[in-house]
């Protein structure tokens, strides 16, 4: 292992000494046809031919070296991935038998109800409170949107509910319980939670949205649902394999040259002859998947995640950030629809959307909630939040 280490680092010696092998051929001979030319054994014509073949052993000793340093990687990203996995928890969990939160139960049990109490949070390292002193209850069931100039701490807020920060001061109340008395794990259960910094995964576009609930992953129903409630069937279904594409090939398919025709693959069957397979040296063709096709299919992963049974509370940072305005007008038609289900919250830029039909609209400004309260409420405040809500919706009037 220390030796495949070391390799990267050993890349410009190894250069160097590639250059040497390819050219100490040519400087030899040509001192020597300086010097004593009658000693020369080889024609012009059968030193080229050497130096062709020299040249050739060079170019292998170099792909040798590259599929070492290329190995030495992979090696040091298995080493990281085993170390991030044993870093400890640093946010200490709730105390030995504490109670879970309850699981949703049709009406008895619908959303959970989120309340800050004087609240105040600085990033771990840092002296400057992002929040301060916030305060606010969005009762069960409710719809409530976070808005906010940038680095507001929308996000933030949405991050502490969850507990993956700890927060400084003040007490946050998740179902009428203080978040420290609740078992991180059920806490975390009860959530559906789409963030900024979402990822899709090297797999199939079903796999990625499986992934949002593993215990329903072969419930073909809930997949196509889950892929309609995020808006992303109609870009699937234009797709030469559905939902059954392939955002990159993986490891077993490259590594095993699968040829043409069907194949069980990640207990699937899946056809390969769509031109993405791997062969020999070739490189797998990856499915290019836009800004917006991307978030289509996180949200479509968060959906599938939101209909599990124990999930109370949704929350979603910026959902519509790479969305068109139909798809965004068509993602917020959806979610209305919804309402009433579950808890669900939302931190946006965006204003009218979802706004308008808001149980409850926290506006942040300088580490606190500056307003609160429904859209018509705040438009009668004539404060921030209607002066930004005007200031978008100018872009559309026409009489101007």
């Amino acid at each position: 292992m220390p030796l495949l280490q070391d390799l990267p680092q050993a890349s410009t010696s190894q250069s160097l000494l590639n250059l040497v092998i390819d050219s100490s051929l040519q400087i030899i001979f040509a001192l020597r046809a300086v010097h004593t030319p009658a000693s020369i054994p080889l024609s012009l014509a059968q030193l080229e031919l050497v130096q062709r073949n020299v040249s050739s052993f060079t170019r292998q000793f170099e792909n040798i070296s590259h599929m070492l340093e290329g190995v030495s990687y992979s090696f040091q990203s298995i080493q990281n991935l085993y170390s991030i996995i044993d870093i400890p928890n640093q946010i200490p969990d709730a105390p030995a038998g504490s109670e879970p939160l309850r699981i949703a139960d049709g009406e008895k049990v619908k959303g959970l109800s989120i309340e800050f109490r004087n609240v105040s949070f600085k990033y771990p390292g840092t002296s400057k409170y992002v929040i301060k002193n916030m305060s606010f209850k969005i009762e069960p069931g409710q719809l409530c949107v976070i808005v906010g100039e940038n680095g507001a701490a929308k996000s933030t807020s949405l991050k502490l509910i969850l507990r993956l920060y700890e927060i400084d001061e003040g007490t946050i109340l998740v179902d009428g319980r203080d978040i420290r008395t609740i078992p991180l794990k059920s806490l975390r259960q009860c959530a559906a939670v789409l963030f900024q910094d979402f990822s899709n995964f090297p797999l199939s576009i079903r796999e990625n949205i499986a992934m949002g609930s593993p215990t329903h992953a072969l419930d073909d129903d809930r997949v196509q649902e889950a892929a309609r409630l995020g808006g992303a069937s109609d870009f699937i279904e234009s797709l030469p394999e559905g939902i059954d594409t392939y955002l990159s090939r993986p490891v077993k398919d490259l590594a095993g040259g699968l040829g043409a025709g069907q194949h069980n693959l990640l207990g699937r069957q899946f056809n390969s002859a769509a031109g993405r397979r791997g062969h020999g040296r070739g490189r797998a063709q990856d499915l290019e998947v836009s800004g917006g096709q991307q978030q289509r299919l996180a949200l479509s992963r968060t959906f599938m995640r939101s209909n599990d049974e124990q999930v109370r509370l949704w929350m979603f940072d910026e959902p519509s950030a790479s969305l068109d305005p139909l798809a965004e007008f068509n993602l917020f038609e959806r979610l209305r629809g919804m309402r009433g289900m579950n808890t669900m919250i939302f931190s946006t830029h965006r204003y009218g959307g979802l706004t308008r039909y808001a149980d409850l609209i926290l506006y942040l400004k300088d580490a606190q909630v500056a307003e609160m309260g429904t859209h018509d409420q705040l438009m009668a405040n004539d404060k921030n939040y209607a002066q930004l809500y005007n200031v978008q919706a100018q872009a559309f009037r026409t009489d101007t």
